[in-house]
C-alpha cells in the first residue's frame, strides 16, 4: 500500500476531537461488551475543541490500538484517554494513551511489535498487533506527525501505548479568535419538517454568505438529496415525524460508510437547549448542537467551532439597512425580536408571520383534541413545534408555559398539561389576532 511503501503524506484538515473519539468508541463498544470488557473514553478538554490535523490517519492509529486491546483483554478494562497538556496561542500538545488490563508484553519482545511483519507467535500470552504490520504503520504515522510511541507493559500487568502530538488549535476553550486557513462553507442542507424553521435558517445562512442552501421537509428526503450532494454542513431537526434526527444520523453514517464517502459536519437543531440534550446529541455522533430559535451569533460560533469559516460576503451584517415600518407591538408580538432574528429582512419577516398564521392554529387544535381524548403523549410534538416557533418573539413567560406544556404532555401528566394549556392558548389566540391585524395593515 501507499503507507507500506514509505510514502506517507499527511492531509491536515479541521476536525473536532471529541467527535473522532466517539467514532472510535462506537466502533468498539459492542465488541468490548461481547467479551465482557469495559471500554472507557476520556478527554479532559472542551467537547467543541477543534484542531488542524490529519484526522483520518489519527483515527487509523487509535482504531488499531483499541482493536488490539479489545482482542487481547477479555473480561477486563480498556481506557482510551486524551490529555490536553501544554498550550500556546496557536498549538496544543495532546497526549494520547490506550491502556488495558490484558496479559502484557515481555520486555524482551516489546521492540519487535513495531517492526513490519513481526509478530509474537511464540508468546504464550499475547499476539499483539495481529500481523505485526498494523503497529508498524501506526508508528510511521505518528513519526510523520513528529512524535513516537512509548510502551509501558509487564506480563500480567497490562499495557499502555502512548504518544503526544502538537496540533494547531482552531477553536479551544477560551479561544474565540477568527480562524485562519479554515475551509469556507459554500453549501449547506437544512432538514426540518417545519416550513417556517426551514425558511428562517435558509435565509439566515444565505445572508451569512452561504449561497447554496438545499432544504428537505423530512429525513428521508434529506437522505435522498445526500446521494448526489456533498454539503459542508447539514442541519437536522431532531423532532420530525417518521424518521427523526437521530434516525437520520445513524442511517446517513451507514450509507456514507458503505459508499466510502466522508460524512459532512452534521448539526442537531432543536428547541431543547439544556446541557443534557446537548450531551445526548454529541454522544449520538452529531458534530454540534444548535438551539432554536436560531440566531446569527449562534450560527457564527457553531461554524467557527467546527473549524470552518463563512465566505467573505457583504451580506454578513446584522441588518441590510432597509427601512423598517413602524410596527405597533402588543401582547407577545415582539417586532424588535423578529427584526433581530430575520436580520432586518422585511420580506422574510412577513413570510414568517404568514406561515405562523397558517400553522399555529393546527398545532393548537391538535393539543386541544389530544387533551380531550387523553392521548397527550402521542401529540407532545405539537407543543414542541409551538415552542420552536414562538421562541422568535423572546417572551419568557410564554416560553416557560409552552416548555412546561411540552414536558407534561411527554410524561402523560394530563392535569399539568391542561393547567398550562389554558394560558398558552389565551396568549396564542391574542398573538394570532395581532398577526392577522399586522399582516392586513402591511398588505
Amino acid at each position: 500500500s501507499h503507507i507500506e511503501s514509505g510514502h506517507l503524506t499527511l492531509n491536515p484538515e479541521p476536525f473536532v476531537l471529541q467527535a473522532l473519539l466517539q467514532d472510535v468508541e462506537r466502533l468498539f463498544q459492542p465488541r468490548a461488551e461481547a467479551v465482557g470488557t469495559r471500554l472507557a473514553v476520556h478527554y479532559d478538554g472542551n467537547p467543541e475543541d477543534t484542531f488542524m490535523g490529519d484526522a483520518t490517519r489519527l483515527r487509523q492509529v487509535l482504531i488499531n490500538l483499541v482493536n488490539n486491546a479489545v482482542k487481547f483483554t477479555p473480561n477486563g478494562d480498556i481506557t482510551l484517554g486524551v490529555h490536553k497538556a501544554q498550550q500556546t496561542d496557536s498549538t496544543v500538545e495532546l497526549q494520547f494513551s490506550v491502556s488495558d488490563t490484558g496479559p502484557g508484553i515481555p520486555q524482551a519482545d516489546q521492540h519487535r511489535i513495531f517492526e513490519s511483519f513481526e509478530q509474537l507467535d511464540n508468546s504464550p500470552t499475547r499476539v499483539h498487533g495481529g500481523s505485526g504490520l498494523g503497529l508498524a504503520i501506526c508508528r510511521q504515522i505518528i513519526r510523520a506527525m513528529g512524535s513516537d510511541f512509548t510502551l509501558v507493559s509487564e506480563p500480567g500487568q497490562g499495557s499502555t501505548f502512548a504518544f503526544s502530538i502538537q496540533l494547531p488549535a482552531l477553536l479551544s476553550e477560551g479561544n474565540d479568535e477568527p480562524l485562519t486557513n479554515a475551509r469556507s462553507v459554500s453549501h449547506a442542507l437544512v432538514i426540518d419538517d417545519n416550513e417556517v424553521n426551514r425558511k428562517v435558517l435558509e435565509n439566515l445562512l444565505q445572508r451569512l454568505g452561504i449561497r447554496v442552501v438545499y432544504t428537505a421537509g423530512s429525513a428521508r428526503r434529506g437522505l435522498a438529496l445526500l446521494e448526489n450532494l456533498q454539503p459542508d454542513l447539514v442541519f437536522v431537526d431532531l423532532h420530525m415525524p417518521g424518521m427523526d434526527g437521530m434516525g437520520f444520523l445513524a442511517t446517513a453514517r451507514t450509507e456514507f460508510a458503505e459508499r466510502g464517502r466522508a460524512m459532512p459536519f452534521t448539526v442537531a437543531c432543536t428547541a431543547d437547549v439544556g446541557d443534557q440534550q446537548k450531551r445526548a446529541c454529541l454522544a449520538a455522533g452529531f458534530d454540534a448542537h444548535l438551539g432554536k430559535p436560531v440566531s446569527v451569533a449562534a450560527v457564527k460560533k457553531l461554524v467557527r467551532s467546527l473549524g470552518l469559516s463563512l465566505p467573505d460576503s457583504p451580506d454578513r451584517i446584522e441588518s441590510d439597512g432597509a427601512a423598517q415600518p413602524e410596527f405597533v407591538t402588543r401582547s407577545v408580538l415582539n417586532i424588535d425580536a423578529l427584526k433581530r432574528s430575520f436580520l432586518g429582512n422585511e420580506d422574510l419577516l412577513q413570510e414568517f408571520l404568514g406561515l405562523l398564521k397558517e400553522n399555529l392554529p393546527t398545532h393548537i387544535e391538535r393539543i386541544d383534541e389530544a387533551l380531550g381524548l387523553g392521548n397527550i403523549t402521542a401529540h407532545y410534538d405539537a407543543a414542541h413545534s409551538i415552542k420552536g416557533l414562538v421562541g422568535y418573539f423572546e417572551d419568557p413567560q410564554l416560553m416557560t408555559l409552552v416548555t412546561d406544556l411540552e414536558t407534561a404532555m411527554k410524561r402523560g401528566d394530563i392535569d399539568t398539561a391542561k393547567a398550562r394549556f389554558a394560558p398558552v392558548r389565551q396568549l396564542l389566540d391574542t398573538l394570532l389576532k395581532d398577526i392577522r391585524a399586522l399582516l392586513k395593515k402591511l398588505s
